[in-house]
């Protein structure tokens, strides 16, 4: 019988051990147990998740080259959204960029995606993006559409001690903005220093979040991350925690400074990331950028087994 070194077996060992593991993108939550705390789970997330399109003379403000759906199937599971009043529906917007993709169509194709892979849930963090409003309404539409949602079941109430299983199938809103008649889900208040999140019951529930997006370069951001990002894993604190920003020429320059040092430290094992939110995720490549951002939603999504 053909003999092999004892050297060979332990390095195919260990090569088993640190692969990847196998998972669909776009039901990566099925295998994780039902009682995981959510705030201890890794979450990618997308910055002004629905800027894929809008139009040329406005690139400058684009963050993302999938749309929602394509996120949904890249594994992003929350998706920052700026809706804005337009008459008689919701706008989402970046700033004075219109994406041309309404608020309510976000709903519709998250809502799409959970039914056709109830093991997941997704998050939705907006805030009202009041330099494109058309008209004053933007608290009655929001608190309407939210009614709504939640009379069909899709919408969840925010509770502190959440469990993946008791999201499954649902969103969960958080808003950084107060409408009528709500929260559905919860309010963010503080944002991003002094953060809490308040839900229904007004009960208030501490949450670290990081945005600071406009850091003088790689070192100065990269700071940010690592430090909300060691000071919070293996604990069971609510964390939202960005890597997007914008530097000098743009918001893909920051991705590649970020994007991948960030996949790397992830990787090494050192506890649960909380919501990551990035620009560009599931695409490496944006223009003359390398932006990693597939790489770095694989290695949020592959943590949550570590």
């Amino acid at each position: 019988m053909k003999r092999f070194p004892i050297y060979s077996i332990i390095i195919a060992v260990v090569a088993a051990c640190s692969s990847p593991r196998a998972y669909d993108h776009n039901c990566w939550m099925r295998d994780l147990p039902d009682e995981t705390p959510a705030c201890m789970m890794s979450i990618p997330g997308a910055h002004d998740a629905c800027t894929a399109g809008v139009d040329e003379d406005y690139s400058f403000f684009r963050t993302q080259v999938l749309d929602i759906k394509g996120l949904w199937e890249a594994g992003v599971r929350s998706f920052d959204v700026r809706p804005t009043s337009r008459g008689d529906h919701l706008g989402v917007y970046h700033q004075i960029a219109d994406t041309h993709v309404t608020f309510e169509s976000v709903i519709s194709t998250l809502a799409s995606c959970l039914e056709e892979n109830p093991s997941e849930f997704a998050v939705v963090i907006f805030r009202h993006e009041d330099d494109a409003d058309l008209s004053d309404n933007f608290g009655s539409l929001m608190g309407d559409c939210l009614k709504s949602v939640k009379s069909d079941g899709l919408a969840v109430d925010f509770r502190e001690d959440l469990t993946l299983g008791e999201l499954r199938g649902h969103i969960l809103f958080l808003s950084r903005t107060r409408y009528e008649d709500g929260p559905v889900g919860a309010y963010l208040e503080g944002w991003p220093d002094e953060c809490e999140i308040v839900n229904a019951s007004g009960q208030r529930t501490p949450v670290t979040v990081q945005d600071y997006y406009d850091p003088e370069g790689k070192e100065d951001k990269l700071s940010h991350i690592t430090e909300t990002y060691e000071k919070n894993a293996g604990n069971r604190i609510w964390t939202v925690n960005h890597t997007s920003a914008y530097v000098s020429s743009g918001y893909g320059e920051n991705s590649q400074n970020v994007n991948s040092d960030v996949a790397g430290m992830i990787r090494s094992g050192r506890g649960k990331t909380g919501i990551m939110v990035m620009d560009f995720a599931g695409t490496d490549v944006f223009g003359e950028w390398k932006v990693a951002g597939r790489r770095l939603v694989d290695a949020i999504i592959e943590n949550n087994w570590k």
